[in-house]
C-alpha cells in the first residue's frame, strides 16, 4: 500500500507542565498556539501545525499516567489514565 494516506485531526499529549511543552514545539517545530483553556480540572493548550493539531495538557485529577494502562470510564470521559 504504497499510496496510503494518513490523515488526523489531533493528537493529545499529558505533560507535566504543558506550557512549556507547548512552547518547545512553537519554538522548534513552528506550531502556532490557537488556544488555551482548562479542560477538566486540568490546562489544556491546543498548538496548531498544517494539517494536524496537538492538543498537550496537563494531569486531570484522579489520573496517574502510566506507559500503557486500559481505558477507564471517569465521571465524565474516559482515558487510558
Amino acid at each position: 500500500m504504497s499510496d496510503a494516506t494518513i490523515i488526523f485531526d489531533h493528537i493529545h499529549i499529558i505533560s507535566e507542565d504543558p506550557k512549556s511543552a507547548a512552547d518547545w514545539y512553537v519554538a522548534k517545530l513552528g506550531g502556532r498556539i490557537r488556544g488555551e483553556s482548562e479542560l477538566r480540572g486540568a490546562p489544556q493548550i491546543a498548538v496548531q501545525f498544517p494539517g494536524a493539531n496537538l492538543l498537550i495538557r496537563g494531569r486531570r485529577p484522579g489520573e496517574v499516567p502510566g506507559d500503557k494502562n486500559s481505558l477507564q470510564s471517569f465521571t465524565d470521559y474516559v482515558s487510558h489514565d
